[in-house]
């Protein structure tokens, strides 16, 4: 997997999809600062020996594999929208919640150092995580992303628009202008509700919150608007989702350890810019338990919540 490095890629920014894989046109919209992007592509190339001269050659052993991970982090909330528009609507489906079914969108990435854009489409969140890694620090946020297609295209530098001549033929509409909002910091402490007994402030050294959509590949057949054939992805379908919450706590006594053994229900609020974040109904996986004796330590808390229990507010 090769990896772009923040100061090499200028803005990231996307279009929404009406129709899965298909690029519109119109203005693209904001999506993240100091990114860092990995391509996953997957060629599903092997080498074999070819008889006349014993050298090698390669042939193609099944559908080419397109998606990324993208790194980045958000800005507060400006009049370009917040980080829900782009993060909380395509990893759970909308930016109020979880839906059954995720949307689409175009992902496109200036690549200052060589001109050239990154160009997905048909994507789609396999995986996508926010997390704190101390008090104070900034707020990570990364998306896994499957894709029908993948495409490196040339172009001025944005806010220009540019044209995509093989995948598909269409201009890509201009970016925005980068916002100056502030970047979003770890600002406030997280609240934590053990079985029923109120929200209460936690206080969390460091923590993630991953949903992982499990996504499956249909594969097949597509022509490229240059009339070439490629075996790719045709369509992504959700499988079950998973929510996790990890965070680290200095321990202050068996309070954890009683709501594991009990199963006891957890919410857990997550202070994200001017939201927050809530997951609800869920439980303390029972891992490890600490030992009893009388000294200072850290406790690893892993909680598992029902896929419709998340609610911004």
């Amino acid at each position: 997997m090769a990896y772009h490095q923040p100061g090499d890629l200028g803005m990231l920014t996307y279009r929404a999809e009406a129709t899965p894989g298909v690029i519109q046109t119109g203005s693209r919209s904001w999506g993240g600062i100091t990114v860092k992007l990995g391509n996953e592509r997957d060629d599903q190339l092997e080498f074999i020996i070819l008889p006349e001269d014993r050298g090698y050659g390669a042939t193609s052993k099944g559908p080419t594999k397109n998606g990324c991970t993208i790194d980045f982090h958000c800005r507060a909330g400006g009049s370009y929208g917040d980080w829900r528009d782009f993060w909380a609507k395509y990893v759970l489906g909308d930016r109020t919640g979880p839906t059954a079914t995720l949307p689409t969108f175009t992902l496109i990435v200036y690549v200052k150092s060589a001109t050239k854009y990154e160009v997905y489409t048909g994507c789609k969140v396999n995986k996508g995580v926010i997390s704190g890694t101390k008090p104070g620090a900034i707020l990570e946020f990364s998306m896994q992303i499957f894709a029908q297609d993948h495409a490196i295209e040339s172009g001025n530098a944005p806010p220009s628009t540019f044209n995509i001549t093989d995948i598909q033929n269409v201009t890509v509409g201009a970016a925005p202008s980068e916002p100056t909002e502030s970047p979003l910091f770890w600002a406030q402490n997280l609240k934590v509700n053990y079985a029923g007994g109120g929200l209460a402030t936690e206080y969390f050294q460091k923590w993630s919150a991953t949903i992982d959509n499990h996504l499956i590949r249909d594969d097949g057949i597509k022509t490229w608007y240059d009339n070439t054939t490629h075996a790719q992805s045709i369509a992504l379908f959700e499988e079950e989702r998973e929510i996790i919450f990890e965070g680290t706590v200095k321990l202050k006594g068996a309070t954890n350890d009683y709501f594991k053994i009990a199963g006891s229900n957890v919410v857990v609020s997550i202070p994200i810019d001017d939201d927050w974040m809530s997951l609800s109904g869920g439980i303390i996986v029972p891992n490890n338990f600490r030992d009893l004796s009388q000294k200072a330590g850290e406790e690893n808390l892993t909680m598992r919540f029902p896929t419709n229990k998340v609610t911004f507010a």
